[in-house]
């Protein structure tokens, strides 16, 4: 998370002209070790509307600069998109980036669906998967990714996490629940095990592809 917030502060200075060095947009792909849940910015686990979180022996707890709710990361990828703002609009620039998130699914074999449909009632309030919002993707109206945003100075920082395979039963100790038939994890969706390199090469296409741009690997 340090490591985004880093990358975030750049590209402003990138934007002003005050940093010679460095290249936007910037996409990141991680795994977590060990397990972790990560808070949306202004979660606030002491409001009672913000939801419940087990806290678990072993699995890690940080805060995310993005927005949202929590996630567990266990068997998922997350990336972190750092870029100039596409526009004044947030709901716009989420939209933007999903569309080349939606693209790279749909290299993998997973259709993703035109419009969003509601998650079932009585989920945990504090589960960033237990909600749909305007630039979340599902496929049969299941939710596949979740992504929030910290916008500064013309510049934004987007985090999305998909699940490669089912985090339960860990999932349900840490939200107090099974994550259900509303979630959909890639390998169930494909029915195969799908590889982290394969997901982050599908999915870096796919925003080259809606953003017009050629990322290139470093060290």
């Amino acid at each position: 998370m340090r490591c985004d917030s880093d990358l975030l502060d750049s590209c402003v200075a990138w934007l002003a002209n005050r940093h010679p060095v460095g290249a936007f947009p910037c996409l990141r792909f991680y795994r977590w070790k060990p397990p972790c849940i990560s808070l949306g910015r202004n979660q606030d686990l002491n409001n009672p509307r913000h939801g419940v979180i087990t806290q678990i022996d072993g699995v890690d707890i940080v805060r995310r600069p993005s927005g949202g709710r929590a996630i567990l990361h266990y068997h998922d990828l997350t990336y972190a998109l750092v870029t100039p703002c596409f526009s004044t609009n947030v709901t716009e620039d989420h939209r933007h980036i999903a569309e080349g998130l939606a693209y790279g699914l749909r290299l993998l074999g997973v259709p993703v669906d035109d419009g969003l449909r509601t998650m079932p009632e009585g989920r945990n309030p504090a589960d960033c998967f237990a909600a749909v919002a305007g630039a979340d993707l599902q496929t049969s109206g299941r939710k596949v990714m979740g992504s929030a945003q910290k916008r500064s100075r013309g510049a934004l920082l987007e985090h999305g996490t998909l699940y490669l395979g089912s985090p339960e039963p860990l999932y349900s100790e840490v939200f107090s629940g099974p994550i259900g038939g509303s979630v959909a994890a890639l390998e169930e969706l494909l029915g195969r095990p799908v590889a982290f390199a394969e997901v982050a090469e599908a999915l870096t296409t796919g925003l080259e592809q809606a953003l017009g741009v050629r990322f290139v690997p470093v060290a």
